[in-house]
């Protein structure tokens, strides 16, 4: 859930959001026909909590939180999702369709000196704590030291990112502070930049009194943005969130100038069928991540009920996040060699796991860099031709060109034949190209490198042992588990068993970030950039 206060105005409007919209499989239709259950009767609602209906908004939590009652968001383990865009606020947001800087709790853009080793802030000196404290630089300043001081303090990595960067930070007035570098980082500003997260403020007062920050709970939650919690299932199935009475006194009120709605329930019901009876029933207003067969049935048979947009691909296109394989190179060490990891790339069918398996709605990428106008622009389209122009040596003096810049038109081929209109070129709409379907390639770099088939065709590496893949994928996000469905299914075709494995959320995170994975398709976001140093890769794959 992105941390955007311009949808504070807006979440009454009753909308299905799909992040994104998975082509269905053949032997799917146990979800639709749950779905299509009846709605319940007028009047008959199961929420869980005894609010009117008319101020109440309910938002799909996705998964069920373990973690419960505590909203100490500076440490791994509390969950993060909604709770972070109701309940926190850091000094700018990040408009990800314009990549407009908007700012939060700071009044000013960034101001660096000549050589980025120092940057100033101004803050608003008009937000309040939700228990009548004013916000003011003494809380970034002490937020910033806690964290750089004290290592268990160390949720999302902050942590570790101001510690390598910052020398000392200091409060330059009331509502003014000046971070002072190690070094020059004309990025520094952006770990304080939130369009998902970002170092998020800490209420001195609350926290310079307690004995040990790392295992306070901060319940009950002061909050700086515009709601609190102010009922939880101790199952960790749903949060109640009501809006402060002073809610124009933090930056979603003050920005939008209006209230969102009085009540706010999170609640997690289960698979996308379960979801899409609830919003059958008119008890939950918007549901993320569904599968493609609850999302045509809720379209279908529920009035009130739409996608981002009306016509395909439906789903909202410019998410500045990506989906991508990443391999551990440590816990198999084949993977760390470039050719391995081409021909798996080249052995993978892109074009048939964008349509036959997401069903058409991501954009495709060969980069970590999502392919929205404002971000192609920038690094996409000038990389163009150096991806066209890009060799690989095969075997010995044999090059190759693995870029195949036609991917968006045969995406685009497919939805023509389904019957549905694309909304604007190829590459606008479906991303860029993408490396070659080319298994024949693929097997040559293999052999070239030590690896065999047995008499049943499956491959063999080079110390003779099955090569077998593990990959690890949440179900909670539909579009990265069919993403390493897809993978699976492809690459077993091509006679390398891949083994599907199921994580939860977060605690596939943890797996990954401990080593434990081998190849893990997914959640990772760009601020997750020490990966490579412990030993990951990623393949792009799409947006």
């Amino acid at each position: 859930m992105k941390k955007q206060p311009i949808a504070l105005a807006l979440l009454l409007i009753l909308s299905l959001l799909m992040a994104a919209c998975a082509a269905p499989p053949p032997a799917a239709d146990t979800a639709a026909e749950q779905a299509a259950a009846p709605a319940a009767p007028e009047g008959e609602s199961q929420l869980p909590v005894d609010v009117p209906r008319a101020e109440l908004f309910v938002a799909d939590q996705i998964f069920r939180y373990n973690v419960i009652d505590n909203f100490n968001f500076w440490v791994n383990g509390p969950h993060v999702p909604h709770r972070h865009a109701l309940m926190m606020e850091t000094l700018w947001y990040r408009d990800q369709e314009t990549s407009e800087r908007i700012n939060g709790v700071a009044i000013s853009e960034p101001v660096y000196n000549d050589d980025f080793t120092q940057m100033n802030v101004d803050l608003r000196d008009n937000l309040f704590w939700s228990d009548g404290v004013q916000f003011t630089a003494d809380d970034l300043v002490y937020t910033v030291e806690l964290l750089t001081s004290n290592p268990d303090m160390s949720g999302s990595g902050w942590s570790a990112q101001l510690t390598q960067f910052l020398d000392s930070v200091e409060k330059t007035g009331d509502f003014s502070v000046q971070f002072n570098l190690k070094e020059s980082n004309p990025r520094f500003h952006s770990m304080f930049e939130t369009r998902w997260n970002g170092v998020y403020m800490m209420p001195k007062h609350i926290f310079e009194k307690v004995e040990d920050p790392a295992t306070f709970t901060n319940n009950p939650a002061v909050t700086l943005g515009a709601y609190t919690v102010t009922e939880t299932d101790p199952n960790g199935y749903w949060e109640l969130f009501t809006r402060r009475d002073d809610w124009e006194r933090t930056p979603a009120g003050i920005i939008v100038g209006k209230p969102g709605p009085k009540y706010v329930l999170t609640i997690f019901y289960g698979d996308s069928a379960k979801k899409a009876i609830a919003m059958s029933r008119g008890e939950l207003d918007v549901f993320f991540d569904v599968d493609y067969e609850a999302f045509q049935t809720v379209i279908d048979t529920t009035p009130t009920a739409r996608s981002w947009y009306t016509e395909f691909p439906w789903a909202y296109p410019n998410e500045v996040s990506t989906r991508h394989f990443i391999f551990n190179q440590e816990t198999d060490p084949i993977y760390a060699n470039k050719d391995v990891r081409w021909a798996l790339a080249l052995a993978l069918d892109i074009v048939n796991l964008q349509t036959e398996y997401i069903g058409g709605v991501a954009k495709v990428t060969t980069v970590p860099i999502p392919p929205t106008a404002s971000l192609a622009a920038l690094h996409l389209d000038p990389l163009e031709e150096w991806l066209q122009n890009l060799e690989i040596e095969i075997e010995p003096g044999q090059m190759y060109k693995p870029y195949d810049p036609t991917v968006p038109d045969q995406i685009a081929a497919w939805a023509t034949e389904q019957g549905y209109t694309v909304p604007g070129t190829p590459r606008e709409v479906f991303g860029t190209g993408w490396w070659k379907f080319d298994p024949e390639v693929a097997e040559r770099l293999l052999i070239k490198n030590g690896f065999s088939r047995d008499g049943a065709g499956k491959w063999l590496k080079p110390d003779g042992q099955p090569w077998k893949m593990d990959l690890q994928s949440p179900p909670d996000e539909n579009d990265a588990f069919r993403m390493a469905t897809a993978a699976a299914d492809l690459w077993s075709h091509w006679t390398v068993p891949g083994q599907h494995a199921v994580d939860q959320l977060c605690a596939s995170l943890r797996r990954r970030l401990a080593g434990n994975s081998r190849l893990a398709p997914g959640l990772l976001r760009a601020k997750r950039r020490r990966l490579p140093q412990q030993g990951w890769w990623q393949l792009g794959a799409y947006q």
